[in-house]
């Protein structure tokens, strides 16, 4: 299992190291083969982030976790991270047809009133009380796979039919039968009755699920339609934003001509997926720009392909603003500004417009020190640490006790 730690704004302490190994050590028990871990801390102004992807063949974890300590931070997302192990590897024993369903284990929290237990049928556990919550998106279609179809195959048919008539109670979208095998009968019927589709796919159960999360949480994701400039800028995203008129197509232009590659103009789509803004055109002014003076051109044709991307994740706002005389504006790079889009906070530069300034080289430059930042060195902040040392070092220097030379020296100079 390969380890690596990133901090971002800080070096990563030992202690936080140890930390990190002894609850992956503890993760590794519940998530066999897991190959590389990634722990990245973040500490800001007012908040210590920790965040965490773990890759192993069953497929991969990610969490993250703000507090005001970064050691907490990094123990409860350990701690989220071996409740979703938990929660995975117990979803592959029950479609293996192994170990206890989840149902099962929160029998002592229900509080439920067990049946006879049959010697050839399964137990059922009644309830009186459930939980209400929202639908999730693995609650939204149903899937039906061989370790499903092989357990209704054991059920009498009258036990089979009540089974898939309480199924077919609940709030399901459709059901999903895949390996292209045949639904049951009793399946069919019900369905029908209840108005509720059927698809079949030749597709394996894991993979389907998959892609149908993916999908599902792709379509159903929050958006946003911002008036701004999206440009992929040395492989980061920035998200270029400010009144009408102020330039900021024409700075994506040159942007453009410069090498890097045009997402969107005018109108960005942003979708939020997880914890991660994703942004991309309208199908109607996609590869297209719009300059004042030159009316509406088309960047694919006039600059070819590498000159635009479909899609780009938002990982840096510059906010262009006329300039002001008398304003106080950022000279050192230490105002950690925010920018928030759908609830998640963007890095924001605030850059004033003002004639003979080359802002496409000012946001270019920008980008370039926020993936230096990403990595862990911020210039500013250690220029400033450097300056605060030389200045504690001569205050040191000046308080030194004299020597007996400038002593003798000193009393000379006050005889005279």
């Amino acid at each position: 299992m390969r380890i690596e730690y990133t901090g971002r704004h800080m070096d990563v302490p030992d202690k936080m190291r140890r930390l990190g190994d002894r609850k992956l050590r503890k993760l590794a028990k519940h998530l066999r083969g897991i190959t590389d871990v990634h722990v990245i801390l973040t500490a800001d102004k007012h908040r210590q982030t920790a965040e965490v992807t773990v890759h192993s063949p069953h497929g991969d974890l990610a969490a993250a976790q703000e507090s005001s300590d970064i050691g907490v931070s990094l123990s409860t997302v350990m701690d989220k991270l071996i409740r979703q192990a938990e929660r995975r590897v117990g979803k592959l024993r029950v479609r293996k047809g192994g170990g206890r369903s989840r149902a099962t284990s929160v029998r002592t929290a229900a509080a439920p009133v067990s049946a006879p237990r049959e010697e050839s049928g399964p137990r059922v556990i009644r309830s009186r009380r459930f939980a209400v919550k929202p639908m999730t998106i693995e609650e939204a279609a149903l899937e039906v796979g061989a370790s499903e179809l092989g357990y209704l195959r054991k059920l009498s048919a009258a036990r089979r039919a009540a089974v898939l008539r309480r199924l077919a109670s609940c709030r399901i979208s459709c059901f999903v039968v895949t390996k292209g095998l045949d639904a049951p009968a009793e399946l069919v019927a019900e369905a029908e009755a209840r108005g509720i589709p059927i698809l079949v796919t030749p597709a394996e159960s894991t993979p389907f699920i998959k892609a149908l999360s993916a999908l599902l949480e792709e379509r159903l994701a929050l958006r946003l339609h911002l008036h701004s400039v999206l440009i992929d800028v040395f492989g980061l995203g920035v998200l270029i934003v400010g009144e009408s008129g102020i330039g900021k197509s024409e700075c994506a232009l040159d942007l453009i001509d410069r090498g890097h590659r045009l997402v969107a103009d005018d109108v960005v789509e942003i979708r939020r997926i997880g914890d991660v803004l994703i942004g991309a055109s309208p199908d109607l002014t996609r590869y297209h720009m719009e300059l004042r003076g030159l009316g509406v051109i088309n960047i694919k044709d006039l600059y070819g392909v590498s000159s635009i991307r479909t899609s780009q994740r938002v990982e840096l706002v510059v906010s262009l603003e006329r300039w002001e005389a008398g304003r106080e504006y950022d000279r050192l790079g230490l105002q950690d500004e925010k920018f928030r889009i759908l609830e998640q906070e963007m890095p924001l530069i605030r850059m004033p417009v003002a004639p003979g300034r080359n802002l496409a080289i000012l946001v270019e430059v920008a980008a370039r020190n926020q993936l230096l930042k990403e990595r862990g060195y911020d210039a500013a902040r250690q220029f400033v640490e450097r300056v605060d040392e030389m200045i504690e070092a001569k205050t040191t220097s000046g308080l030194r006790p004299l020597s007996r030379r400038r002593r003798a020296t000193a009393e000379r100079r006050r005889v005279r």
